[in-house]
């Protein structure tokens, strides 16, 4: 379901098989079984390139068991010149490789369809297996551990309105399917990508820059074909913030006037408005989703999302008169975060519960999880306990306004936190983790074996120390996440940006 729901997993699947020289099929995760392609059934291993997509940290540990019960040698070096060459890619694979070096041959850094045929023209030229690793690592936006030294400068496209956009997805012929992507029989639309809004602690704010847009003509030239080859009648659009595109409200009612259903998974609070909210509501939306992110406007300064709470409580409103269904998410243990700020999240959601109309409020809840490449990369994340019990505390009195609560476990939050930020010594406690099962036991049993303590991430990590993630170059300075992080401390906003504009340092390929 989740791979299915996956806008790159299409993208990468149909790019590939427009070619004529090679052959691409699919494999998705299922416990303990020999993986084999949902085309042919052909085992992982008879394959000559084996590609990843890691877009989550939890993901690693099925990573592992896949190619351990593929019969592929886990470790690199293991592997012979009968053996796949393993490729990762992926927004994880940006934002710190390290973690999975041992068992990775070659990571994609930046847009896959800026690179992708270069993997193919590589294996396709060179017929030794260690050859064409060794040629991927002299090519620009390749991360090859056994090769690379230095750093590995991210690749990206900067003109999204001339990339290839995936119209012929592939969609489960049945409703009642097992991989019926998360907003059903939907074509996946890339509105932008980028983010110039310059939140302190996202990893896609930082590591997709800059923003890209792509243009009202290419976009409607992409769901007239896509509902056609696709037979669908529902459009979902993508991007890292719907509201960088200046034409959403526009571009909604377009595809809904042409009969077409719409989802949008989350909207800026600064975007909504009656009108795309009318849009949303005649397309078939029943819930929208915003993120407030903290309960006081002070600590959303310090984060560099200076919504006032008059302004959040308005958008929610404007959501519930539509009677549409509201989620809100929030962090809590962010830096700088005080008691009130967590009691400011109870404030803020009981104010706006007043205000439903027969529909649902729910909230999302999540520890604070710092992000490789981000201002607040360097901040500690608070001991489990402490963060359990503002979560506690939290759901205790939103029980009694009647809101639907939920949230990240922390434990999981912890071991989200060291494999974003860790170096090529986890992958021995990556590798006991699936052994031992994957779960919280497994992960508390690898980490004790490997006398690696999670308390180190209550610690504030030196920002004079070179960190394993920094073998990557998003295009984003050291100098410039510091000077972020000073502003932060005295909780001044950064307007929205180009990231060129301000250090000059992204890169891009002819």
């Amino acid at each position: 379901m989740v791979g299915m729901s996956s806008l790159g997993i299409r993208l990468l699947y149909a790019l590939i098989n427009l070619r004529e020289d090679v052959a691409c099929e699919r494999f998705f995760y299922e416990p303990g079984k020999v993986p084999r392609s949902v085309e042919s059934g052909f085992k992982l291993s008879e394959f000559e390139v084996i590609g990843v997509s890691l877009q989550f940290e939890e993901d690693y540990v099925r990573f592992i068991e896949m190619i351990l019960n593929s019969g592929v040698p886990l470790k690199r070096w293991e592997r012979g010149e009968r053996d796949p060459i393993v490729v990762a890619g992926g927004i994880c694979a940006v934002e710190n490789p390290q973690p999975l070096s041992d068992f990775v041959d070659v990571f994609v850094i930046g847009d896959g369809e800026a690179l992708i045929d270069r993997i193919l023209d590589i294996c396709i030229e060179e017929r030794d297996r260690e050859t064409r690793i060794e040629a991927l690592s002299n090519l620009e936006g390749f991360y090859v551990p056994a090769y690379t030294e230095g750093k590995v400068k991210r690749v990206w496209c900067k003109n999204i309105n001339e990339i290839f956009h995936p119209t012929s997805q592939v969609l489960p012929a049945r409703d009642s399917s097992p991989v019926m992507p998360v907003f059903g029989r939907s074509i996946l639309l890339e509105v932008a990508r980028g983010c110039e809004k310059g939140c302190r602690f996202c990893l896609i704010g930082f590591c997709n820059r800059p923003k890209r847009i792509r243009s009202g003509r290419v976009l409607e030239e992409i769901v007239e074909r896509g509902v056609k080859e696709s037979a669908t009648k529902k459009v979902t659009l993508i991007a890292p913030s719907l509201s960088e595109h200046p034409n959403i409200t526009e571009l909604c009612w377009n595809m809904v006037n042409s009969g077409l259903e719409i989802s949008l998974p989350s909207l800026s609070i600064d975007v909504i408005s009656d009108e795309l909210l009318n849009a949303l509501v005649k397309g078939g939306q029943r819930t929208v989703t915003i993120a407030p992110e903290t309960g006081t406007e002070e600590l959303r300064k310090k984060i560099n999302k200076p919504f006032s709470d008059d302004e959040i409580i308005s958008a929610a409103d404007t959501i519930l008169e539509q009677k549409l269904n509201l989620k809100m998410y929030f962090i809590v243990g962010l830096p700088f975060e005080k008691e009130e700020d967590v009691e400011g999240i109870v404030k803020i959601v009981s104010r706006i519960s007043k205000l439903r109309r027969g529909t649902s409020v729910k909230v999302s809840v999540n520890p604070f999880v710092p992000k490789p490449h981000t201002p607040f990369a360097w901040a500690p994340q608070q001991p489990q306990m402490v963060l359990k019990e503002k979560m506690k505390k939290v759901r205790s009195f939103l029980r009694k306004e009647s809101v639907v609560f939920e949230g990240m476990d922390p434990r999981k939050a912890a071991i989200e936190a060291i494999l974003s930020l860790g170096g090529r010594e986890l992958g021995e406690i990556i590798e006991l983790a699936t052994l031992y099962g994957g779960g919280f036991g497994a992960w508390r049993r690898a980490l004790r074996e490997k006398t690696t303590n999670l308390e180190d991430l209550s610690k504030f990590r030196s920002m004079d120390a070179e960190q394993p993630w920094e073998v990557i170059d998003v295009g984003v300075s050291r100098k410039f996440l510091i000077k972020e992080w000073y502003k932060a401390v005295d909780g001044v906003q950064t307007s929205p940006y180009s990231c060129c504009d301000q250090c000059g340092v992204c890169y891009t390929i002819d």
